[in-house]
């Protein structure tokens, strides 16, 4: 039976650049300058517990800082310094659990350098490390929007990559999609993955696991033409890919463009929401809903009217409970 796909609300206003809020529930705050990417992993879902993890660049020290909520959004403990990161470029750090314990990756770079590391680590349900860091990625490039999934035996990472990119008049290349297996045990398995390259910009990874596949989802744009698509792929447990990815929304228009898109699913069907802006004023959420083998079912849905906001970023997840009669608000 298809379950009801529920929206977390984690809608994030950015007012200014490099200026954000993360918000969770009724309203938990933060309220210092220069705090980046909030991201949440459900800690044991039947007991309704979370973790967020940030990256606070004016903390003393800057690094990645988490916090451990419960049900209500009420914190279980105060906030918490977990990876130390002075002197870094701004990460996107990003969380999952897998059972037993939390998995979370980040961008691990210093300010002035052309490249960067993919590092991963492990947490307890306390949010203790446990074991060392390893790296996922060390390829000599720039490497951004870290995002993952797991299927319960591993973790796919994957992130924007500028490994390739460059732009002349004779030929033009863009940042790609990478992405890395990794198993729960700690080692990293097989290659890494070459995802979606070529002559279009392709950033914005955002990834989910069914029980049967990822899917990833990702915006793609010209590098010398209007346009702009979200686009996605049905990445098998293996890695092995059947397809060379498909459009869920695309359009040509010089006037308004397709960006952050988030994926989450249950057990037969993904849920793909994206935003589309004009400027950095009009803003409206979409959403589709997408079959186990990448097929797209139904029209586009229109989520949310016209608004006027300089940015918003969607995020939606799946709520298991919502057909027992309890919802997760986050």
């Amino acid at each position: 039976m298809f379950r009801k796909l529920i929206f977390f609300s984690l809608f994030l206003f950015f007012f200014i650049p490099h200026f954000s809020h993360p918000q969770m529930n009724h309203v938990l705050e933060f309220s210092e300058p220069a705090l980046y990417d909030p991201e949440i992993a459900t800690h044991v879902r039947f007991e309704q517990q979370v973790m967020a993890v940030w990256f606070d660049e004016e903390a003393t020290p800057s690094g990645i800082y988490g916090i451990r909520l419960d049900g209500f959004g009420d914190p279980l403990v105060e906030e918490f310094l977990i990876q130390p990161m002075p002197g870094s470029l701004s990460v996107t750090p990003a969380m999952v659990f897998d059972g037993t314990h939390f998995f979370m990756v980040w961008e691990d770079g210093v300010k002035g350098e052309t490249k960067n590391k993919i590092k991963g680590l492990w947490m307890t349900q306390d949010g203790e490390k446990e074991g060392p860091e390893i790296v996922i990625n060390d390829a000599a490039s720039m490497k951004r929007e870290v995002h993952l999934a797991q299927d319960g035996k591993n973790a796919l990472v994957t992130w924007a990559d500028d490994r390739h990119s460059r732009f002349d008049m004779t030929q033009s290349q863009g940042i790609s999609i990478y992405g890395q297996l990794v198993s729960l045990d700690g080692f990293l398995v097989e290659e890494e993955l070459s995802i979606a390259t070529g002559i279009f910009n392709q950033t914005a990874p955002s990834i989910t696991f069914n029980g049967y596949a990822f899917l990833l989802v990702w915006k793609r744009a010209h590098i010398q033409e209007c346009g702009s698509a979200i686009m996605a792929k049905i990445i098998f447990r293996s890695g092995s890919m059947p397809s060379s990815g498909f459009p869920i929304s695309q359009t040509t228009s010089c006037n308004y463009v397709l960006d952050q898109p988030s994926v989450s699913a249950d057990e037969d069907r993904f849920l793909v929401v994206w935003g589309k802006y004009k400027g950095r004023k009009e803003f409206q959420v979409f959403g589709q809903i997408v079959g186990t083998m990448g097929e797209v079912i139904g029209d586009t849905i229109l989520m949310s009217k016209p608004r006027l906001h300089q940015l918003i970023i969607p995020s939606n997840g799946f709520d298991e409970t919502a057909n027992k009669g309890r919802n997760h608000h986050f």
